[in-house]
């Protein structure tokens, strides 16, 4: 099964890749493991609960791993005796925790949650299999905490579970199997409007097909979790788990074909619509945490949005209280022409002087003040003002414009203090390019006042 993936092109992938530490684990123990033209070379213990295994291919051949728990009472000439007659023989004398895909000259990462015991390191793409004996002895740190996953996936009989757009980039998994039988997950570029059935007929091709796989986990027991670190390009991918219905061996069939494949969209950025029809746009998918009142938190009546890389951020900011440092955020607000003649300012008052009502204040909570302010040019063509404000809780950049008739935008990237990148404004603008206005202003109006 194994070895098939690996003849369908597995080395040609280059679209994701594990990457080579995994987020938020400074209390976890790690260690290394590397394939070099010299084989395998593994520690040979562990600490029991939680270790960070970091893996390197220096070699030639992909390393496809699986670590493996040897059963109470068995041991390793067992275990080397049922491998060298059929590596599925090995399955009634061992529990499979699961293990990376790792290409020649690649690294990755996998946090494991380890009782005591005889293990087995084994890597499936040598000829025989490549085995590095471990033993897994003592206790690991007693106050490492289980890392926070962005993204949680579970697999079942015969299924996964997990949104299906999911962000660009590097994100931590948790990967669970809550079903009854193992599973494991590997992962296809797709092309757009590809759809299950198409992906199955591929599937049924063999190496005729050219659909390739990259094996993102390996084989893993029920009951089994683990964490990795990913990152992936945006496109379509089909996950899929190619192990056999053992449970049923008279059939034997994979259990792709009993349905265990979903199909997901990874973006930079996901798309966004007013509950109340009043504007759509498009922001970056990094930001994971999606505030659709967030105007009103402040006090203020304007239909808008706010984006942030975490809901604490968005609370932080919110309250005038320092943002933690490389946290950043979006926020949308339309405004009525109507707002601006009822504060007194003149029906032909100039875009900077309708932006100036939402500078900081003297003694404002965040000590902010303007540093520059000037008139841009929106790529889409608009005249927009652009303020930037250094604070001593956050830094922001906003731009003030008309979307439509008798209607304006106010948009702000709010980071940590002196946080802000090239990359975020970069992204700010894109966001800013995407908005749609799909109402009009007595609409605006009406859901100012909760009509």
């Amino acid at each position: 099964m194994w070895k098939l993936l690996i003849r369908m092109g597995l080395v040609t992938i280059v679209l994701l890749i594990l990457a080579s530490t995994t987020l938020g684990q400074t209390d976890i123990p790690a260690v290394a493991v590397t394939l070099s033209a010299n084989g395998l070379a593994a520690p040979g213990t562990l600490p029991k609960g939680l270790v960070t295994v970091n893996f390197e291919n220096t070699s030639e051949a992909p390393f496809i791993g699986v670590l493996l728990r040897l059963n109470d009472g068995v041991d390793l000439e067992q275990l080397f005796a049922a491998v060298a007659e059929d590596p599925l023989g090995m399955l009634p004398l061992v529990s499979l925790r699961g293990g990376p895909a790792i290409m020649p000259g690649q690294t990755g990462s996998i946090t494991y949650n380890l009782d005591a015991g005889q293990y087995v390191l084994a890597n499936f793409a040598g000829e025989p299999p490549q085995i590095a004996p471990i033993i897994v002895e003592g206790t690991g740190a007693a106050s490492a905490d289980a890392p926070a996953a962005d993204l949680n996936v579970v697999m079942v009989d015969f299924g996964y579970g997990l949104p299906l757009t999911i962000p660009a980039g590097e994100s931590l998994w948790r990967i669970e199997n809550a079903g009854e039988q193992w599973h494991e997950l590997a992962l296809a570029p797709i092309e757009p409007g590809t759809t299950v059935e198409d992906v199955q007929a591929l599937l049924a091709q063999g190496e005729e097909s050219g659909l390739q796989q990259l094996p993102v986990l390996m084989p893993m027991d029920a009951g089994e979790a683990v964490h990795l670190t990913m990152n992936l390009q945006p496109g379509r991918y089909a996950i899929i788990c190619n192990l056999p219905d053992l449970l049923n061996p008279d059939a034997m069939r994979s259990h792709h074909e009993l349905g265990m494949i979903q199909l997901i969209t990874v973006a930079d950025t996901l798309t966004y619509t007013d509950p109340a029809g009043i504007f759509a746009l498009d922001y970056p998918a990094a930001l994971a945490a999606v505030r659709p009142d967030l105007p009103r938190t402040l006090g203020l009546p304007f239909p808008g949005v706010g984006f942030g890389d975490s809901d604490a951020t968005i609370d932080l900011s919110a309250a005038s209280q320092p943002v933690p440092e490389g946290s950043w955020g979006i926020g949308v607000m339309f405004i009525p022409a109507a707002f601006f003649t009822q504060m007194g300012l003149p029906a032909d008052a100039s875009l900077s002087d309708l932006a100036m009502v939402f500078a900081p204040e003297p003694n404002n909570a965040e000590g902010a003040e303007v540093i520059g302010m000037s008139e841009i040019t929106l790529p889409n063509g608009t005249t927009a003002v652009q303020r930037i404000v250094a604070g001593v809780t956050e830094d922001n950049v906003s731009l003030f414009y008309e979307v439509a008739d008798g209607v304006y935008v106010l948009a702000a990237l709010l980071s940590s203090p002196g946080g802000r990148t090239d990359a975020m404004v970069e992204t700010f603008m894109l966001t800013v390019n995407s908005i749609e206005f799909t109402a009009t202003a007595d609409t605006l109006m009406a859901a100012m006042s909760g009509e």
